[in-house]
């Protein structure tokens, strides 16, 4: 009887020394998922300070109301001069900007209510159906070397599937005098 409570005791030592290892080692996998999502936030928190600098140039540039730029860019394209062209370079800008924000809050924060692709195609169909629009956004895909890649594909697939421009509709039967 008493070499069977050796064995006991033997076998319960490999358990608990069993246990402790796999203890032991899933405890490391979680400090070392803990430190990765550190330093997915910070990257986040960096990027996200970035972004907001950008948008503060871009409205600077905008100025105080794009309204009018946008207008013309649905109702009167050939009437866009230089001013207007820079107010909707930083008008796009702000709204391409938003987009990556958007797709990295989706990533790294797991926050991805209204999937980030949503956003993308409406605001494409919303602010860059236009002719005018539609000419930054393709002159943004081709240059732009900090466009998220896949926010490109997404935002160029919007355009080419967005057969008229929302915007300039939108105005043209808002200012359009009822009989």
């Amino acid at each position: 009887q008493c070499g069977l409570g050796i064995m006991d005791s033997a076998r319960l030592n490999n358990i608990v020394q069993i246990t402790t290892v796999v203890a032991l080692v899933a405890g490391f996998a979680v400090v070392i998922w803990e430190l990765q999502q550190g330093k997915d936030l910070a990257y986040a928190a960096i990027l996200t300070d970035e972004i907001t600098r950008f948008h503060d140039r871009s409205l600077a540039l905008m100025g105080e109301d794009p309204r009018e730029a946008l207008a013309k860019a649905s109702l009167e394209p050939d009437s866009l001069n230089e001013e207007d062209a820079v107010t909707l370079h930083g008008f796009y800008s702000t709204v391409t900007m938003n987009w990556a924000g958007i797709r990295l809050t989706a990533q790294v924060g797991g926050i991805d209510r209204i999937p980030w692709e949503t956003t993308v195609k409406s605001q494409v169909s919303t602010y860059m159906s236009s002719p005018a629009g539609r000419k930054w956004l393709k002159h943004w895909a081709k240059n732009s070397e900090l466009a998220d890649p896949e926010v490109v594909r997404v935002a160029l697939r919007a355009v080419e599937e967005t057969d008229r421009d929302y915007f300039g509709s939108s105005l043209r039967a808002l200012l359009t005098k009822d009989e």
